[in-house]
């Protein structure tokens, strides 16, 4: 009885989202060397996905603090960011080689970019904004279709008239991200 392995990326369905192999392929490069200074038996696979799933998790947890401190305040804040903390249903995802807790980390990332970005309007974080909803859209398909909308969005009302051209190089870097997929 060999037990039951499973592959970090691999596919018993032979269809896998670019975007989760390519959230892998840095996974494999970063805990690669957390590998080499643990050794490898003390560091096995399992453990790997496990750190990186936990990490995914903790820095979702900081995101949910970071956008509920710009609309809430500090103390509201961090309310919300330990009722995230201890959802037993986000605790749980990362305890599953799933896509889920990737997803989570890309839209809180995008959303909170996107909140940056209005705020201090440089192009910079708008071209971030576009690049990380396109991997959104790529570990996850229902993201992809956010830009679009907040384009038109964008285009049909008049009083969003200055964000006409940052939200077209968004979602201009929002396509060269998705034209992997």
């Amino acid at each position: 009885n060999r037990g039951f392995r499973f592959r970090l990326c691999g596919s018993y369905n032979g269809f896998r989202r670019s975007g989760f192999r390519l959230g892998c392929r840095c996974g494999r490069r970063c805990y690669r060397g957390i590998g080499l200074l643990l050794g490898r038996e003390a560091f096995a696979l399992g453990h790997r996905v496990a750190l990186m799933q936990a990490g995914l998790g903790v820095a979702s947890v900081w995101l949910i603090y970071l956008i509920a401190a710009m609309f809430l305040g500090r103390s509201l804040a961090l309310v919300a960011a330990l009722l995230t903390a201890t959802a037993p249903q986000l605790a749980m995802i990362s305890n599953y080689l799933l896509t889920e807790s990737l997803f989570l980390f890309l839209l809180l990332a995008s959303v909170f970019m996107l909140l940056k970005a209005v705020q201090s309007n440089r192009r910079s974080l708008y071209v971030a904004t576009g690049i990380l909803w396109g991997l959104c859209s790529l570990v996850r398909p229902t993201a992809q279709f956010f830009p679009p909308l907040l384009l038109l969005a964008v285009f049909a009302v008049p009083h969003l008239r200055q964000f006409r051209a940052p939200a077209a190089l968004a979602f201009a870097c929002f396509l060269a991200a998705m034209s992997p997929w």
